[in-house]
C-alpha cells in the first residue's frame, strides 16, 4: 500500500507543481546555486527512492552517521528548500520534510565525497 502511495505521489507532486507554475508563462528550473547545489538536490531524490532500502540508504550518508530505521521514514519525502550554503567540501541546507501530517523544515549538513555529496546530519522533525 505504501509503495503504491509513493508511486502516486511521485507522479502527482510534479504535476501539481507544474500546474502551480501558471499557464502561459515560462517556468524556470529551481535554482540550487550551481552544480554542487544541484547534486545535493539529486541526493535527496535518491534518498526518497531509498527510503525502504536500508543498504542504499546507508550509502547516502557519511560513514558513521546514524541511519534512521525505514519504519521511522515511512510516508516521508525530503526536498531541499532553496540554495544550500556551501563552503568547500561542506554544506548546510534547509530540508523540507513532507509527511501526510504536514510539512516541516529542518537543517541538515552535507559533505562532499569525491564528485558526489553525502548526508552528514540526518534530522527528522
Amino acid at each position: 500500500m505504501i509503495s503504491s502511495l509513493r508511486a502516486v505521489s511521485r507522479f502527482l507532486i510534479p504535476v501539481l507543481l507544474v500546474g502551480l507554475a501558471g499557464c502561459g508563462g515560462s517556468s524556470k528550473p529551481l535554482d540550487l546555486g550551481g552544480e554542487d547545489g544541484t547534486k545535493i538536490g539529486q541526493l535527496l531524490e535518491e534518498l526518497n527512492d531509498a527510503i525502504d532500502q536500508p543498504k542504499k540508504l546507508k550509502g547516502l550518508l557519511v560513514a558513521g552517521a546514524t541511519v534512521p530505521t525505514t519504519k521511522s521514514l515511512g510516508g516521508l519525502q525530503f526536498y531541499i528548500k532553496g540554495k544550500p550554503s556551501l563552503q568547500g567540501s561542506e554544506g548546510t541546507g534547509k530540508v523540507l520534510v513532507s509527511s501526510p501530517n504536514g510539512d516541516k523544515e529542518v537543517d541538515w549538513s552535507f559533505v562532499k565525497s569525491g564528485d558526489s555529496w553525502k548526508i552528514k546530519e540526518f534530522k527528522l522533525p
